[in-house]
């Protein structure tokens, strides 16, 4: 079967898989091997993660990884400022939207657009266009959004009744559904648990999305 070389994000992809492969690789056997080499559970864990991912950020997307963390931190305070107001949901929606227009219509930035102080790093962009694997980013962060809205309203959600019905659950175990639509604690929104969300490398480029309470509650327990 043929293979279409005309899109050159698919090319500079298929160019790179081999090594993003071996990256991939190294992260889960690194991860893993703290996580369970050094007994590292809960905030341990989420800063091993976090630290792996962004190293293979800055080898996919170089200095463009601070646009992605800026705007992960305006969308983060965004969610915490209104997340008790009605509208909620439809000003972070509104935000990403936003966000993903800016990113098309300046490709991405340029650092000399902030100033020419900045402009030497636009020689440091890395091998993959960060605002093309942005997209993934934007559903994560409208995810963690929605989940902390409905978090601190009351819960549509009956896990009794909904056990009755899923073989999973009823088996003890707990179905991803469950994982999605059962509220978290309050405590479980943090920062730290978000940028991992957001950057968790295994995820990162191809998916699939998995909402942030189903991240987060599958994440090591302190």
């Amino acid at each position: 079967m043929s293979q279409d070389s005309s899109d050159a994000q698919w090319r500079n992809f298929r160019g790179n898989l081999p090594v993003l492969t071996i990256v991939m690789a190294a992260f889960l056997i690194v991860a893993n091997g703290l996580r369970y080499g050094c007994s590292l559970k809960g905030r341990g864990a989420s800063l091993v993660w976090l630290i792996l991912s962004l190293i293979y950020l800055c080898y996919l997307h170089g200095a463009c990884v601070g646009f992605i963390l800026v705007i992960a931190g305006i969308n983060y305070a965004i969610v915490k400022l209104f997340a008790r107001y009605k509208y909620c949901t439809g000003i972070i929606w509104s935000f990403n939207l936003a966000m993903l227009t800016l990113n098309r219509v300046y490709e991405g930035y340029s650092f000399s657009l902030f100033g020419q102080q900045l402009a030497f790093l636009d020689n440091y962009r890395g091998t993959f266009r960060w605002h093309i694997c942005f997209n993934f980013v934007v559903l994560r962060m409208i995810s963690f959004g929605c989940d902390y809205c409905w978090t601190l309203s009351s819960s549509h959600f009956d896990h009794k009744k909904h056990m009755q019905k899923c073989e999973v659950c009823y088996s003890g175990k707990t179905c991803y559904f469950a994982l999605q639509e059962k509220g978290l604690s309050v405590d479980k929104y943090t920062f730290l648990t978000y940028l991992c969300y957001l950057t968790y490398a295994p995820l990162y480029i191809a998916g699939p999305v998995v909402s942030y309470n189903a991240f987060a509650a599958q994440r090591p327990c302190s």
